[in-house]
């Protein structure tokens, strides 16, 4: 090493023990890097002053500030879950020579009367200046981190909005500037969903019979996310439940609304499938329905709603009815 022997001013701290506090101005800092500092020191003896052994300490300097993001409110897209007890996200410090995540914040205000959660040493929305709590990082990887904070299901009020804020520090004490911010409502009430047509022992004639249709609704200000549905075959005799050599007694049609299949499409397992709109339909042209002479051959169509909170609806409508293949007429 180049050593250049630097003459610097001395703070007594022990003078029994002759314990000194050294000091030198530098300030050609670079953020993103890592200084060695390469020591070493002289007494007075004379007339040959004894060095000590070297000494080599290393130093990162990082003025990037981290960064956050809160992950989950919301579960959707469209800004909505439940009351979950659980807030997650993730945060990181990227630069090569970062001194990385060390603490992660969160702040929550309830839009209805813009109160702000008060942590849990005085849990509840009861302050009126923005208020942190800080964060429990559970995993932590080369310049990342995830977090949850467990604010409990009982902080949330039902159709209710709120925002949740993040912010991270480094352990070089960088604070981050863009706090993440979620915006999202609370829905705990499951969405409702019915069967219109077929109805309950109807026949249908399947030359005609191309649309499943029925109803679906979630109160406000929650939004639906999907109708499921299935259809099963529930006859019971082979004659009547059997379609191109294959007999479908027992099984779920697989195919989503409007495309063609084949007998080999009806299986064993419980498939359910979505509907082709909200309102609800499901094209049901292109089923290889096994029917037969009147009554006809008996199946099942159960459905259900999921909302944007994925609340699920409770109970399953059901419908039985039969598909029929008419007699020729003359």
């Amino acid at each position: 090493a180049d050593w250049a022997e630097v003459i610097v001013s001395l703070a007594v701290l022990d003078p029994t023990n002759k314990i000194y506090e050294w000091s030198y101005g530098f300030t050609d800092w670079l953020d993103n890097n890592r200084y060695d500092f390469h020591l070493k020191s002289r007494d007075i003896t004379l007339p040959s002053p004894t060095w000590e052994t070297e000494k080599m300490y290393s130093a990162y300097y990082d003025i990037t500030k981290p960064s956050s993001r809160v992950i989950r409110p919301p579960v959707s897209a469209a800004g909505y879950d439940q009351a979950i007890p659980t807030i997650s996200g993730t945060a990181q410090d990227l630069n090569e020579w970062a001194s990385k995540v060390n603490i992660v914040e969160i702040s929550i205000k309830r839009l209805s009367d813009d109160l702000w959660w008060g942590g849990w040493s005085n849990p509840g929305f009861n302050q009126t200046v923005q208020t942190w709590s800080t964060a429990t990082i559970t995993d932590i990887w080369i310049s990342s981190v995830n977090w949850i904070y467990n604010i409990g299901s009982g902080a949330w009020t039902n159709t209710t909005s709120y925002w949740v804020i993040s912010r991270a520090y480094d352990k070089a004490t960088n604070l981050e500037v863009n706090w993440s911010t979620n915006t999202f409502t609370c829905d705990t009430t499951p969405p409702l969903s019915g069967i219109v047509d077929p109805t309950q022992d109807a026949g249908k004639d399947i030359a005609v019979f191309t649309t499943i249709t029925g109803t679906a609704s979630d109160p406000s200000p929650g939004q639906l996310m999907v109708v499921k549905l299935y259809i099963k075959c529930i006859e019971t005799d082979p004659a009547r439940g059997t379609v191109d050599g294959v007999d479908i007694r027992g099984k779920y049609w697989s195919k989503p609304s409007g495309a063609s299949g084949t007998a080999a499409d009806w299986v064993t397992s419980e498939t359910w499938l979505d509907a082709a709109t909200l309102g609800w339909t499901y094209n049901c042209q292109n089923v290889r329905w096994a029917a037969s002479v009147s009554p006809g051959t008996r199946y099942e169509i159960k459905c259900y709603a999921i909302d944007q909170a994925e609340n699920v609806q409770v109970s399953f409508p059901a419908v039985q009815f039969y598909v029929i293949a008419p007699l020729p007429s003359t």
